[in-house]
């Protein structure tokens, strides 16, 4: 990608400054000067102060390949485009006023801002901008691949739209007013951002084959934000309330799209209408859909002032969202508080407290269960195919892994035990409780000690971290299955022989990316022998493992670690106010260690 584009400009059609001053009485005529004095004449006046700018020019550019590279947010049309930046301000007596205009020549180019001021009393603001969005176009050549099982076992890619270069425009309007009376401040905000354009959307086909097909598909999105609320300041004592109602949604038609034949991948029979949900005698199905979405929360801040400059801080937030088009809910509620004291002049304590809970609806999912048209199932579903093995019927209630309640305590000492050097020793602790899970419950201890000092020409930084985890977050028999049937299928018959489920349930080994024991430390000290010259020192370094996964299970222990060494050096030199020069080398070792399980079954 090259971009070349030129730029001119001339600035001050305005730059003004002008003060209007209206005498209403004339002076007195001078008395004899035997006579007493008369008294000074008065005089009245009103003033209006006001400056503004005016800034008018023009870019032209040249560019090739994919401009999302270097004008993600831009306009980089071909043809030259006049812009132009207006900007006025002024006040009289106590009303302010301050108004911004650009235009780049092109209408997704464009800001807009004015800023109002009544003596303190009312402030009100509103701001516009709008400007394009450039989203990547995924090829999708990459997932091709084939097997030698013969017929149609294969992993293949359509484009629909292959020339296709993806943008949105993104438009923002911003307006609020504040009332401030006394000790007490009622706002009111409205916020509306607008995407519109084109996106990539994917969907994926089974069976016959893995078929990953792309299409452009139409973005018309609205987000809406109402803000209300209120700030109070009574003594030490400061309150803020704010109450947000948000509404999503994307007015673009989905996609409707026909899947492919859910036919076998080796023998083409059409065997396999009974094991899934939809294929192509199931008509055109929406592809990439979008819900309406509506929030409501509450929020409340709180703040409380120590002597000495200590603080007590704390915030209330409940939120409900809800997708509309579904009629399902998350609720979330949660607290927060925060004790910082100073302890005179070289130490400070603080102390954090963190509580809040997940609440997603469950869905009764009612699993479609066709026939099969074909094979020793014909006429039957696939619980009546295996009426010994499965249960009747596969509808089940979904109960969201979301669900939980994650509690954290944190304290740290800080000190200062020499002129500008710091240090931070803290203790923290997790746990996380989950409704739906089979991991039910997460605790995590934390120690850590930070650091920083300068020494002369010398700066020092440093962190040291330590963590203890039990039970981590991890997937439960997700690999390793038994040996079940070392043996083809007699008869190239599926009936007859292992079945997807059988094997999948037989899995036994735990697997996760989350350690038990977790180190890390990572320092740097710079030398700056004089203000045009610094030298940067730095290393980093990672020791994660976890070593719980069934143990001892028939003798096979599952196991995941990563380590990371990481040192580098960096230079910088400014050769005048100008130019600097900078060059860097870094040197990243990392090693990672899991089980790998690939499932070998065919037909």
């Amino acid at each position: 990608m090259r971009k070349r584009s030129t730029f001119f400009s001339v600035v001050t059609a305005l730059i003004a400054s002008a003060t209007i001053a209206v005498a209403q009485t004339p002076s007195t005529p001078a008395a004899p000067a035997i006579q007493t004095p008369a008294p000074a004449a008065s005089t009245t006046a009103s003033g209006i102060n006001w400056e503004g700018a005016v800034t008018f020019g023009g870019i032209g550019t040249s560019t090739d390949g994919y401009q999302g590279r270097v004008a993600e947010y831009t306009v980089t049309d071909e043809d030259a485009l006049a812009a132009i930046r207006f900007m006025t301000w002024g006040e009289n007596g106590g009303f302010r006023y301050d108004v911004s205009v650009f235009n780049g020549g092109d209408a997704r180019n464009q800001r807009y801002a004015a800023y109002l001021d009544f003596s303190r009393l009312v402030k009100a603001r509103v701001t516009y901008r709008q400007f394009p969005h450039r989203l990547d176009h995924d090829p999708l050549t990459y997932v091709d691949g084939g097997s030698p099982l013969g017929g149609t076992f294969i992993v293949r890619h359509t484009d629909t739209d292959p020339g296709a270069a993806y943008r949105v425009g993104y438009g923002e309007f911003d307006a609020g007013v504040d009332l401030n009376l006394r000790n007490v401040q009622f706002f009111l905000g409205h916020r509306r951002e607008t995407r519109s354009g084109w996106h990539q959307a994917l969907t994926t086909a089974h069976c016959a084959n893995c078929h990953v097909v792309g299409f452009s598909q139409k973005m018309d999105e609205l987000t809406s934000d109402l803000t209300a609320g209120a700030r109070a300041h009574v003594g030490p004592l400061a309150l803020e309330y704010t109450f947000l109602n948000r509404n999503t949604e994307d007015s673009a038609d989905p996609i409707q799209y026909t899947y492919d034949d859910a036919v076998q991948p080796a023998t083409l029979q059409d065997i396999f209408t009974n094991r899934v949900q939809y294929d192509a005698g199931s008509g055109p199905l929406p592809v990439s859909a979008d819900p309406e979405i509506r929030k409501y929360s509450n929020t409340l801040r709180a703040r409380f002032g120590l002597p000495g400059n200590g603080a007590i801080y704390g915030n209330f937030t409940q939120s409900s969202t809800k997708n509309e088009t579904q009629g399902l809910s998350y609720d979330y509620t949660g607290a927060f508080g925060r004790f910082f004291l100073p302890i005179g002049r070289w130490a400070s304590l603080r102390a954090d407290f963190r509580r809040y809970s997940i609440d997603n609806d469950s869905v009764f999912v009612n699993v479609i269960e066709p026939v099969a048209v074909a094979g020793l199932a014909a006429g039957k579903t696939y619980s009546e195919a295996f009426p010994n093995a499965l249960p009747a019927t596969f509808d089940f209630t979904r109960e969201s892994s979301l669900n939980r309640t994650p509690t954290e305590l944190g304290v740290e000492f800080g000190v200062r035990p020499a002129k500008r050097t710091f240090l931070r020793f803290g203790y923290g602790w997790q746990e996380v409780e989950r409704d739906y899970f089979e991991v039910e419950k997460t605790t995590t201890n934390t120690i850590y000690v930070a650091g920083r000092s300068q020494m002369g020409i010398a700066n020092a930084r440093f962190r040291f971290q330590y963590e203890d985890i039990n039970d981590p977050f991890l997937y439960k028999h997700a690999a390793w299955p038994e040996i079940l049937q070392p043996y083809m299928s007699p008869g190239n018959s599926p009936l007859t022989g292992l079945q997807y489920y059988s094997m999948y349930e037989s899995r036994q080994a735990d697997l996760t990316a989350f350690p038990t024991k977790n180190a890390f430390f990572e320092g740097a000290v710079t030398f700056a022998p004089n203000a045009r010259t610094a030298i940067t020192a730095h290393y980093r370094w990672r020791d994660a493992q976890n070593d719980e996964l069934n143990a001892g299970l028939g003798g096979f222990n599952s196991e995941w670690g990563r380590t990371v060494s990481a040192p580098g050096v960096d230079v910088w030199i400014g050769a005048d106010d100008h130019w600097a020069l900078t060059a860097g080398y870094t040197y990243n070792r990392e090693e990672l260690d899991t089980m790998f399980s690939t499932l070998a079954f065919n037909g």
